[in-house]
């Protein structure tokens, strides 16, 4: 039975190093596993997760100076995160908690595909963003608008693995680990005649994330990506965004 390992270095933390083993030992022994992870060192989620229950600081390694308010940028403190766990449980803050080094061995790792987890972004009021807001204009973590220019720009630099195994964790690996269970995934993920038009065009020498953790960053557009095309139809042209396009389709399991 295949097996997805969730947010490897976010639930790992300092011990990723020994779960990445633990994927390739299995791997060798027969099994089909891959990891996932973001190229982000901050996690983000709403205010009322059972993360942050009695004990998290023990629990997690952070403390208030670790948390941010998604919606302000400040800084929590033992005040303001009473105030907020009490008053505006559904409100997104940003916190620190893995370790770069950690991060980057997972990212790395050539059976750990890359996942954005992207989330909502919201207004200065916590208020849901439409998905075709401007790019820019949402609060939140910077996965949701810089996970693949990062990861991209960072695996290029890092130089151990080759361009199709960076570019395989983007798309080919996952569409690949889904087939039995999705059979339409055999035509995505991969460029051939017959597969879903689904491309992405980026120049490697320039590619790069630009969104940040700092409030008004959180939603910048990547740079490096000329070209866009979902299911055949450009959705980005000439690194702009084309206007009310809308061509992504549900892929549904079942046989």
């Amino acid at each position: 039975m295949p097996l997805l390992l969730h947010h490897v270095p976010t639930n790992a933390l300092s011990d990723t190093p020994a779960a990445l083993d633990m994927i390739d030992a299995a791997n060798a022994n027969g099994a089909t596993i891959l990891g996932e992870a973001f190229p982000y060192v901050k996690g983000s989620t709403f205010m009322g997760t059972e993360i942050l229950s009695p004990g998290w600081q023990e629990r997690t390694g952070m403390d208030y100076s670790d948390l941010m308010w998604v919606e302000t940028g400040e800084t929590l403190t033992e005040e303001t995160f009473n105030k907020y766990r009490a008053e505006r449980q559904d409100g997104f803050f940003l916190m620190e908690h893995i370790k770069q080094k950690d991060m980057l061995a997972a990212v790395l790792h050539p059976d750990v595909i890359i996942a954005s987890d992207g989330m909502p972004l919201v207004d200065a009021d916590g208020n849901f963003l439409p998905f075709d807001a401007p790019f820019g204009a949402g609060l939140g973590h910077p996965r949701s608008a810089g996970t693949y220019g990062t990861y991209l720009r960072m695996a290029i630099d890092d130089g151990s693995l080759t361009m199709p195994q960076i570019i395989a964790k983007t798309a080919f690996q996952q569409a690949k680990f889904l087939e039995p269970f999705v059979p339409s995934m055999a035509k995505r993920g991969r460029l051939q005649a017959g597969a879903v038009a689904d491309i992405t065009i980026f120049d490697p020498e320039t590619v790069n994330g630009r969104a940040g953790y700092e409030v008004g960053t959180n939603s910048l557009a990547s740079e490096g990506f000329a070209h866009v095309i979902v299911g055949g139809q450009p959705v980005i042209r000439n690194g702009e965004l084309v206007p009310d396009v809308h061509p992504g389709e549900a892929v549904r399991g079942g046989r």
